[in-house]
């Protein structure tokens, strides 16, 4: 056997012994220059320290009778690092969430996102590794199956079922073994009714004594909550510890947090503790409400933000105490509907229409009064002011919203501005009051470019208030519509007007909710209606003029009755 050397890196000979050639590899026979394989090693790492070459170049081989040579390693696996991948290496790049205006930290950039994904989006480690998880996961998953399905058994043939343990853990606490009290099972205890139970099922016994220990920590676990609600009582905070915490807040956060913890109870009690509380708690925010507002200069930009966190202080306290005092709740919604007024159209609508949505019309005549007075400064403003008609996407979907109840149809009719002109205005409101109303709301859906809303309105004219439909009906709705086809698009779909679907209210709102979200881009709701069709473009054109030569020609008539 020879050893093989490198012919360049020769410790000892430059040419074979044998062979006399100058190959890249030379033969040498064994044992006739080195005594022992420590000379050897001692020569190499002499060679080494002279020669400055680095760790790794050598390949250490030994067969299987014990002798041991070296090979070179050439240089592209010298160069090649080791394939050893770290599954839970970090990124150069991370976003740290709580280190916002901290040194050395620089935002996750999309230049970062796409090294990232460019070097971890296929890795056959990685899939290997998410190819295992997978497999437990479904393997965990149909071990819970298969555990729900032996519980549901009513007595399993191998295992004693919950049914069996609850039965046993009502007829007694304790064995004959472990205490000395008398026993209150029937005659033998609960070893033998266990036993019975066992021999009566063919339960193993090394499966009933499994049951026994979970039996004795499922009694165990018991006794100790029954000791724990005899010893623990929850205080629940007073009207003082209120008045003092709210009094004591320093900013809208801790303010929030003040009326949540009062509204959710002491730990452990889902009880509400403001439902105890007298009817000062809405005087109560309130005055925190504005105190917190006055740190802040009028017409800057910081009491601008200040504002919307105020109302949003007001909206979630006004829904914590609509569910438990809806007489409170009623206070804080005008006080907070206020402060969005004075903020911005958009918030003024979303109040509004979240007190519409609490259906406060039915507390008292004094809440309804509040409602309708606030619906009705909102039609008039809108309808007369051209300075608020230049709203964004967001506040037309929601003022479309406000008045129809679009897209929620099951609310349509009860919560929104339509019902309260048709069927919630006082009894002692006068015919003219009624009429501006009904024109504001006609003359904003006009302007909004509803014209299926107002094709439905004219259909269901029957429905209209009786001084409604006899004086001002046929002329609001007509210019109404003239407004509607300037400012809508061209209609797209193939459906007629004319047909039982589109004659429908709720059709009609919710289709032109839908187009109106798609045309400004936002919708205000969360889910809005995917299944509803638009109107052929020369057949809405078509019902159009005919529809509005009636209304001309009706309110021409109306003109020369009335000059008569």
């Amino acid at each position: 056997m020879h050893r093989f050397w490198p012919r360049q890196q020769l410790p000892l000979r430059p040419r074979c012994s044998v062979c006399r050639s100058q190959q890249r590899w030379v033969h040498e026979p064994e044992r006739r220059q080195l005594s022992d394989d420590r000379d050897f090693k001692a020569s190499l790492s002499n060679w080494r320290q002279r020669t400055s070459t680095p760790l790794g170049t050598f390949i250490r081989h030994e067969e299987p009778d014990g002798q041991i040579w070296y090979t070179v390693k050439p240089k592209i696996d010298r160069l090649k690092r080791e394939n050893t991948p770290n599954f839970y290496e970090i990124p150069d790049a991370l976003i740290d969430l709580d280190a916002d205006g901290q040194s050395g930290v620089r935002v996750f950039s999309d230049e970062d996102e796409r090294k990232m994904a460019e070097r971890w989006s296929v890795n056959s480690t990685h899939e290997a590794a998410a190819s295992v998880i997978y497999t437990m996961e479904t393997e965990a998953t149909r071990l819970r199956h298969s555990w729900e399905e032996i519980l549901a058994q009513p007595a399993s043939p191998w295992r004693i079922s919950h049914h069996d343990v609850v039965s046993v853990a009502l007829r007694g606490v304790a064995d004959s073994s472990d205490q000395a009290e008398p026993q209150r099972l029937v005659p033998g205890g609960r070893a033998e009714f266990i036993r019975s139970l066992c021999q009566s099922n063919g339960i193993p016994a090394y499966a009933a004594q499994d049951d026994k220990g979970t039996l004795e920590w499922m009694l165990i676990r018991k006794s100790a909550m029954e000791h724990h609600a005899t010893t623990h009582t929850d205080q629940l905070p007073t009207v003082q510890d209120f008045t003092e915490a709210v009094k004591g807040a320093n900013s809208f956060m801790e303010l929030s947090r003040v009326i949540a913890t009062c509204s959710q109870g002491s730990l452990g009690n889902e009880h509400n503790a403001i439902a105890t509380f007298d009817g000062s708690v809405p005087d109560l925010i309130q005055h925190a409400v504005m105190r917190l507002l006055n740190d802040y200069e009028t017409g800057s930009p910081q009491r601008e933000e200040a504002l919307r966190h105020a109302v949003s202080v007001v909206v979630s306290s006004e829904m914590n105490l609509r569910s438990c005092r809806p007489d409170l709740g009623v206070k804080l919604w005008a006080f907070g509907h206020q402060l969005a007024k004075s903020h911005s159209l958009l918030l003024m609508i979303d109040s509004l229409r979240k007190g519409l949505e609490a259906d406060y019309t039915a507390i008292s005549a004094e809440t309804k009064s509040c409602l309708i007075d606030s619906v009705t400064d909102l039609l008039v403003r809108l309808a007369t002011s051209e300075r608020d008609l230049q709203f964004s996407g967001l506040t037309a979907t929601a003022l479309l919203r406000l008045l129809t109840g679009a897209p929620s149809t099951e609310r349509t009719g009860s919560r929104s501005i339509r019902s309260i002109i048709m069927d919630k205005t006082p009894s002692d409101m006068t015919p003219d009051a009624k009429y501006r109303m009904y024109a504001s709301y006609v003359a904003l859906l006009g302007r909004l470019g509803a014209v299926r809303s107002l094709w439905a309105e004219y259909r269901a004219v029957g429905t209209v208030a009786k001084e409604i439909r006899l004086y001002y009906h046929p002329s609001a709705l007509a210019h109404a519509i003239v407004s509607a086809v300037a400012a809508s698009p061209p209609f797209r779909g193939k459906q007629v007007p004319d047909s039982k679907e589109t004659s429908s209210l709720l059709f009609c709102f919710s289709a032109d909710y839908r187009d109106l979200a798609s045309r400004t881009g936002c919708d205000d709701s969360r889910a809005a209606p995917s299944s509803l069709m638009g109107l052929d473009t020369l057949e809405v054109e078509a019902a159009l003029r005919q529809s509005l030569s009636r209304y001309l020609g009706e309110l021409t008539r109306l003109q020369r009755v009335g000059s008569m």
